[in-house]
């Protein structure tokens, strides 16, 4: 699977996660989403 020209973009391999990350392991998604949201928001705002 091929990655590039996204940017803020990232891309994660998470073993024994199915279609529904977000119900399966709430934690680890939102963990996720959250460092990818201060990621982003740093680039945009500093």
């Amino acid at each position: 699977m091929a990655h590039g020209g996204a940017g803020g973009g990232s891309f994660a391999f998470l073993d024994l996660a199915g279609h529904n990350l977000q119900i399966q392991q709430p934690a680890l998604f939102a963990g996720l989403v959250s460092e990818w949201l201060d990621r982003v928001t740093g680039e945009r705002t500093g």
